[in-house]
Order: structure tokens, then C-alpha cells, then sequence
């Protein structure tokens, strides 16, 4: 159904909106960030109004096609995102009073180690697996930032890796963790 030509903008404005909302409530998105979504198909109706034709589909049509299109992006986009679990209350890393002097040398010493391991790599594959490991940094983030092609990237941190497991495997012994 085709809305009445002489209908002001907020009226169809609010007929759009009513349009939104019911594809969002259909749609299996996550009610937390509703108001995201509702507020990025508007922006990509915005943004794509030009290219809207009266002779494919109706105004309504169209907005639902928009709408139910950025709502199936945006739930596929959150599924692909981890999933963080907070730590339990008696998890507490801050409190290390009790914390036996052997066990912190011994975790000091290691990372004594894997420091000097850092510094023994070349400085490409240091500076890759710094940026990936300590800055947690995607792999398409560093390439852009260094300016560096994917597959170099993703070489030298591959790279890094086995070397660094190398060079820790004469480090530090074999620690057997049998029950």
C-alpha cells in the first residue's frame, strides 16, 4: 500500500518507524542493542533514498526490505562476536598477599624470559607479535597500521611464534602437569 501523497514527513516518518520496529521485534537481534539497530536502518534508509523506485516496490516495501536486511547483517555480525565471561567473585588477581614468594619468583622469572625471548626475535616479527599479543590487535588492523600486506603480516607473526617456541623450549624445562 502505497502512502498518500499529501502525508507530511512525520507522518510517514512515524508509519516508517512503525515499519522498523515491527521487522526488529520479528527479527532475532538482541533486545540490548534494539535501539542501534532501529537507529542504523534509519541511517542507511538516509543514506540510500536515492536509490529507492516507486515502479519496483511501495515505500513501505522498501523500508521493510532495508529493515529486515539490517537486522539479518546485524544479528549474523553479533554471532560472530566471542563471548566474555566475567571472572567469579573469588577469582580476586589484586589481592597477592598470600601469594607464595616462590610461585611469584618463579612467574617473574618467566616472564624475564619471555621478554629476552622478545628481544631475541627480529624486529619485524618482535614488532608483529607485540602489536597482536600485547595491543591485541587484529591481523587487518596491523597490516593497515604498518602498512604492511596481510599475508606479510600474518607470515611474520607465524614466523614469531615458532621462534619464539624455539627459543623457549631451551629456556625454560618442561614443567609435567600429571594428575
Amino acid at each position: 500500500m502505497e502512502p498518500d501523497k499529501n502525508m507530511d514527513r512525520w507522518e510517514r516518518a512515524h508509519t516508517h518507524l512503525a515499519l522498523v520496529d515491527d521487522a526488529r521485534e520479528h527479527a532475532p537481534a538482541h533486545t540490548s542493542d534494539a535501539e542501534d539497530a532501529v537507529q542504523e536502518i534509519f541511517i542507511d534508509l538516509w543514506r540510500t533514498a536515492s536509490r529507492y523506485d516507486s515502479a519496483r516496490a511501495t515505500e513501505a516495501g522498501w523500508v521493510s526490505m532495508i529493515a529486515r536486511r539490517r537486522l539479518i547483517d546485524r544479528t549474523r555480525r553479533l554471532q560472530r562476536l566471542p563471548v566474555l565471561e566475567s571472572f567469579d567473585e573469588a577469582c580476586d588477581l589484586t589481592d597477592d598477599t598470600d601469594e607464595d614468594i616462590h610461585a611469584r619468583l618463579d612467574r617473574e622469572s618467566r616472564a624475564d624470559i619471555a621478554r629476552a625471548v622478545l628481544l631475541a626475535l627480529p624486529v619485524a616479527q618482535r614488532r608483529m607479535l607485540e602489536l597482536a599479543l600485547l595491543d591485541g590487535k587484529s591481523h587487518d588492523e596491523i597490516a593497515r597500521e604498518s602498512g604492511m600486506p596481510l599475508g606479510t603480516v600474518k607470515s611474520h607473526i607465524r614466523r614469531g611464534l615458532h621462534r619464539a617456541r624455539a627459543l623457549l623450549s631451551r629456556s625454560i624445562p618442561l614443567v609435567s602437569h600429571t594428575p
